[in-house]
């Protein structure tokens, strides 16, 4: 989603006139997004089925924001329908569930453990970081000793946050 809203800030400014046919295109498919968005906050899976498949448009975009909205059910059908596509140094489903504490969804997006964000990051180190006790339990297993751009680790994160409840989660 953050791709979504930085191309519509740079959309916004900055292009030539000749420019305003791809332009007006680029404003559709956002605009197309925008109500895409809508559906999923409205939980009407078919209407967003319809929208991605129509309009062609990311499902992963959907995905990504139905987890940040803690769309339990309707991220479920869309990931079922879809799947998604992990792209290097992103965000991953997996690590929005994990610092929403949303153990249903961290299960269902297990498959992405190990996957780090642009700083290197994981599922576990976001969960760390937002007192995610639930999914620090489920993630320790498989993300416990991966290091970030830093050269920390999950318990470097619990450490420097003075969590004490993520540092016995982690144990």
């Amino acid at each position: 989603m953050e791709n979504i809203f930085e191309n519509l800030m740079e959309e916004s400014s900055d292009f030539e006139l000749e420019d305003c046919g791809e332009l007006d295109m680029k404003m559709y498919h956002n605009s197309g997004m925008l109500k895409m968005f809508a559906k999923v906050n409205q939980n009407q899976v078919d209407e967003v089925y319809q929208q991605i498949d129509s309009l062609q448009l990311s499902s992963n975009d959907a995905i990504l924001y139905a987890v940040m909205q803690d769309k339990t059910s309707i991220t479920t059908k869309l990931f079922e329908r879809y799947g998604f596509v992990v792209e290097n140094s992103k965000k991953t489903p997996l690590m929005i569930a994990a610092q929403n504490n949303n153990v249903e969804l961290v299960k269902l997006f297990m498959s992405q453990a190990k996957s780090r964000d642009a700083a290197g990051m994981t599922a576990l180190m976001h969960a760390v970081v937002h007192d995610s006790l639930d999914c620090i339990k489920l993630l320790k297993q498989a993300e416990k000793e991966i290091k970030d751009n830093s050269g920390w680790n999950a318990m470097q994160y619990a450490d420097g946050f003075r969590s004490d409840e993520a540092i016995a989660a982690l144990l």
